[in-house]
Formats: structure tokens, sequence, C-alpha cells
């Protein structure tokens, strides 16, 4: 029987490679590795899609494609502006209640930093990271203030009205956290250089074509104070180093890693993310983003280190059909050769994803 192809090859850095710490001495360890793509049969292919059409379907009656076009920034305004007053049931729907545990994680992490918190969260939506690190720094006495940009006027109107309801029309919270709301552009942020000790993305890079998406990741260097975080948590292709757990068949298993990236391409990529939500891949960014530098007015060169990073085939109602990212970046000064290593890393990226 002949076999198929499931989408194309899968670029990806491997293990050695995904820190780009200030540390790299020889070229040779960026060279980039292919996931060759799966094989499987007609029937194979006809099953998997057949196994996830009742959940497109579901998923299509309960949150209906608005249209437009994926990542264009008119079309993704139009599509917050439709959806802003519904946006907490939905998007809850879509992610089976997980983006609840990603903003959570994300909260938790940035109030354990030590410090005032001075925090930026950005594609903040209907403020729902916001809320989790406010309710998190209730919990843990801890004061400062915290920046909520989003580029929908629509989505921040509900956001205010939603946090006023859970913590008062006052802007602080027991008088010792600031909250503000502001529309804005991550790709081009309205603050000073070094304004921020942290800076949060959740679900919310992939709103962000490639390679528009690294100007995000350059500004939050760029308001980053040295040695401050910036969490990114989002939706990732799927890996075959970290594959999903399936109902009744387990873990692993090229059949099964195959049915992954086959529900990726067909399912979760244009129709969750694309047709529902605007999104497109945010892969490229997660990837690649970490390999931004800036060089400041003073003459220095700032880069990123990993702190954390993890990938996880995530399950929709027992299904591993959202494989997720996180990961937790540290602003470090970095040399000019490695400036020009990681400028070379992405130059060689761009032609990959050209």
């Amino acid at each position: 029987m002949k076999k198929m192809k499931t989408g194309g090859p899968l670029f990806r850095l491997t293990n050695k490679d995904v820190v780009p710490t200030i540390e790299y001495v020889n070229p040779s360890l960026l060279d980039l590795i292919y996931d060759p793509p799966f094989v499987v049969t007609k029937a194979e292919r006809d099953l998997i899609l057949a196994l996830i059409w009742p959940l497109k379907k579901y998923l299509g009656v309960r949150v209906p494609p608005i249209g437009g076009v994926p990542g264009e920034q008119s079309d993704v305004d139009a599509l917050y502006k439709e959806r802003a007053a519904d946006y907490l049931e939905l998007h809850s729907l879509t992610t089976d209640g997980a983006d609840d545990q990603w903003r959570r994680w994300a909260a938790e992490i940035i109030v354990a930093q030590s410090g005032m918190i001075n925090h930026l969260d950005l594609f903040t939506g209907v403020g729902s990271t916001a809320r989790e690190m406010l309710t998190a720094c209730q919990k843990c006495n801890r004061v400062g203030r915290i920046v909520a940009l989003d580029h929908s006027p629509e989505m921040l109107k509900f956001a205010e009205a939603i946090t006023e309801r859970m913590f008062g029309r006052t802007a602080f919270v027991l008088n010792e956290i600031q909250r503000q709301w502001m529309r804005g552009d991550a790709t081009k942020l309205n603050f000073s250089g070094q304004s921020f000790q942290s800076i949060s993305a959740v679900c919310g890079i992939g709103a962000i074509d490639y390679p528009r998406v690294l100007q995000v990741y350059e500004e939050a260097l760029r308001v980053l104070k040295p040695g401050g975080i910036f969490i990114v948590t989002e939706m990732h292709r799927p890996r075959r180093s970290e594959p999903g757990v399936w109902p009744m068949f387990g873990q692993g298993g090229e059949f099964l890693q195959a049915a992954e990236s086959l529900v990726w391409e067909s399912y979760t990529l244009p129709f969750a993310l694309g047709e529902l939500w605007g999104w497109v891949d945010p892969t490229p960014g997660e990837e690649v983003g970490p390999f931004t530098t800036i060089t400041d007015s003073d003459g220095k060169h700032w880069g990123w280190r990993i702190e954390y990073q993890r990938f996880e085939a995530m399950p929709w109602r027992g299904i591993p059909v959202m494989p997720y990212y996180w990961g937790i970046l540290r602003k470090v000064p970095i040399k000019q050769r490695h400036v020009n290593l990681r400028s070379a890393v992405i130059d060689s990226l761009d032609l990959i994803t050209a």
C-alpha cells in the first residue's frame, strides 16, 4: 500500500542548541536538524481524520469561525471585537480549561521573583493573566504594579469590568498593587528602556506572524531591566521527543506520533488556531525568538538566556491535540561575537521559513 507523508519537514534545534547562552564557542553547534516527515498509509490517514471530525464539528458549532486572514492585524482586531464578550467561555472551551493553568503558572513564577512587582502583561485580552497575578500578589503580600496591554480596546473594556467586579473599582488591590490597562502594540511598545522587571505573553504570540513576531522579543529585551524575565506560553508544533498520551494506546509509537502531526496540520493549526482565533503557527517565534538581540544607547549588547523550557502534548477531553510550550527567558549581557552568531541563526531560519 502506498505511503503518504504528513506535512513537511519540521525544523527544530537539537537539545544542546535550544539554550542560546552567552557561552557559545562553536558555530557548528547551531546546525539545524529536521524532523523527517511521518509516513502513514491512506487508510491510517483517513482513520485519524475520521476520529477528529466530531471534535472539529463540535467546536465549529460552539465557536463559529468568523473569517479573515490569520495573523493579519485588522482581521485579528475584528475577530476579538466580535468575541470580547464571550472570550472567557469560548477560550476555556477550546483549551478544555487548561488556559487557566497556564496563566496561573506564569503568575506564580513572576510573583516568586525577588523585589517589588513591576510587571508588563502582553496580549492581556480580557485580563485573565493579570488577575491571576493580582490574586497571587494578595496571597503572598507582594506590592508593586501590573500594566496589562492589548491591541483590542473591546477586550480591554471587558478586562477592566471583570477585574473591577473581582477586586473593586480602585486602581489598587489593598492599596499595594497598582494596576493599569493600556492599549498598545507588542511589536512597538510605548515604554522607555528598562521599565519592567518581568513580562508575560500567555496565549498571545500566535496572533503575530513570522518574522514580525521577533519584534516582540526585541521589544521585551528593550523594556526589561537587566536580569528581568520574559515568560512565553503558547501552542507549539508537535515534537517527536515529547509525544502525547492517547487513551487506551499509551504514549509514543510511530503511528500515534504521526497522528499528532497530522492532527496539527489538518485540525489544530488551520482550524482551532487559524479559523477560530485568527492565529498563525507560533512555533517559529518560540524557536527563533530566544536568539534575538538588541544594542542599547550605551552600546551594550543584550540577549536571552533560557532559564526553563518545556514542551508537552496536552489533552483536550483526553485526546492530545494541544501541543504546548512553556518558556522562561532572562535578559543577560552578551558579547559582539554572540550577537553575530545569533543573527546568523536567525538569517538561516529566515531562509527555511521563507
